[in-house]
């Protein structure tokens, strides 16, 4: 397991909030020492070597970490180098990993990561460290039932594939405006580039960020939510929290994080922070949007990376 600590705090942030919560309370015996950790991203960055998906880490990770460049590593970590090992034809992956391996983990792996054991390092070839991603609790029943004469019940009105649904039902349903107004809780959006239309759960205006799996979440959340398709490929839900970032990607689930502090306010496309006068080439496929938002007047982009204007 890699060393992480949030960036505000020295208590460890745990990717679930239920656990999360209970094991501080064990160790530090009050509640609100570790509530706090759900604060804002104000407090100073100064300790951690680097930031990325806004958890705060040191150069010594014993595992590899991706950045959006070769020349990243180095600037970053000098006591790292970078290897492209699981790069494929269209993606080239830049694995930051320590240039000996420490001597209770003595055994790399192919990307670099170091372990205890060479059997560890052979079965986690491609282990990194953490995304810092909430996982929802796994709930795959969404109830239905068969309709019966093509009509559904009262408490199960929505008609999708001779399938009845109730209003709660997770996923979006493939089913007409006329069908989906039929419950107030749900909206029907329409996503061009992807030609399809779905009737969706509506989160509310406290919670506006949905993840893949129908869960709503506040653009203050501190772990990444990882979103809808349709985020990615219609590039529609930038507007739902100002506070984050999305990374584009080839396709999936894309994360949406809070933003990168002041000091740095460059998030390359694997989400570690960079000041703008950073003298590297900083790696943005699929978000090269970034370079000119975060820093206007001091970078753009060139080749393919953002580079210092006239560096």
């Amino acid at each position: 397991m890699t060393k992480e600590k949030d960036i505000n705090q020295t208590c460890p942030l745990l990717k679930h909030p239920k656990i999360y919560f209970i094991t501080c309370m064990a160790i530090f015996g009050i509640a609100t020492y570790c509530i706090s950790l759900y604060g804002s991203f104000s407090s100073s960055t100064k300790d951690c070597d680097f930031i990325q998906h806004n958890q705060c880490y040191s150069c010594d990770e014993p595992l590899a970490f991706s950045v959006g460049s070769p020349q990243s590593c180095a600037y970053l970590c000098p006591n790292r180098t970078v290897n492209t090992e699981g790069s494929g034809s269209a993606w080239t992956a830049y694995n930051c990993a320590l240039k000996e391996c420490p001597k209770d983990r003595p055994y790399a792996a192919q990307n670099g990561s170091c372990f205890a054991t060479q059997e560890e390092a052979e079965n986690n070839s491609f282990d990194y460290n953490t995304d810092n991603t909430y996982v929802p609790d796994a709930d795959d029943n969404t109830p239905r039932i068969i309709a019966q004469d093509g009509k559904c019940p009262e408490d199960k009105p929505l008609l999708s594939y001779n399938a009845c649904y109730d209003c709660q039902a997770k996923g979006g349903l493939s089913i007409s405006a006329e069908e989906c107004a039929k419950c107030s809780n749900r909206i029907y959006k329409t996503y061009p580039k992807m030609r399809a239309s779905y009737c969706e759960l509506e989160c509310p205006p406290d919670k506006p960020l949905k993840n893949w799996d129908e869960e709503c979440y506040s653009c203050d959340e501190k772990l990444i939510v990882r979103l809808d398709t349709h985020c990615n490929i219609e590039e529609d839900c930038e507007d739902i929290c100002p506070n984050r970032t999305i990374l584009y990607g080839i396709g999936g689930n894309v994360p949406s994080i809070p933003n990168c502090p002041a000091d740095k306010p460059l998030m390359d496309r694997e989400g570690i922070c960079y000041p703008c006068d950073a003298p590297i080439d900083i790696g943005l496929e699929f978000n090269e949007r970034l370079c000119t938002q975060a820093c206007p007047t001091q970078r753009e982009m060139i080749d393919g990376y953002c580079q210092l204007i006239n560096k």
